[in-house]
């Protein structure tokens, strides 16, 4: 069921980001377009609550690398190619950003009005990848 869902919203994300130059912008949209997915209370439930708690940490997150997380990955790896932002250690680098999104969202699944907390999470996510440059 997790990896159902997963696939879905990763198919999703893909369909709304919009080809752009700028990675940067095209990983704020990525972000964006997944809290809305995850605002849906069946897909917080079984991506940001349930995944976690019945699959364990470590095979969650290999599995949400095969999906969203690896969407994050390619993005910020196409951005260092680019110039978009300076060169880092990749993995620590996705790990950091995958794992700031994840916990904003599991935070947001856990509020009454997850469209409300989002939006300040968003804002904060969108400086952090600003300082990336």
């Amino acid at each position: 069921v997790f990896e159902a869902v997963a696939s879905d919203l990763a198919g999703a994300v893909l369909s709304e980001v919009q080809s752009q130059d700028d990675m940067l912008s095209m990983l704020m949209q990525a972000t964006r377009s997944f809290f809305d997915q995850a605002a849906e209370p069946s897909v917080s439930r079984i991506l940001l609550l349930d995944g976690p708690a019945v699959l364990g940490h470590e095979e969650w997150r290999r599995l949400d690398g095969e999906h969203f997380g690896g969407l994050v990955i390619s993005a910020l790896e196409m951005a260092m190619s680019s110039g978009a932002i300076r060169q880092q250690p990749l993995l620590p680098l996705s790990r950091i950003i995958l794992g700031a999104i994840q916990s904003a969202a599991v935070d947001c699944a856990q509020q009454e009005d997850f469209d409300t907390a989002a939006i300040e999470y968003l804002s904060v996510f969108e400086s952090i990848l600003e300082s990336l440059k």
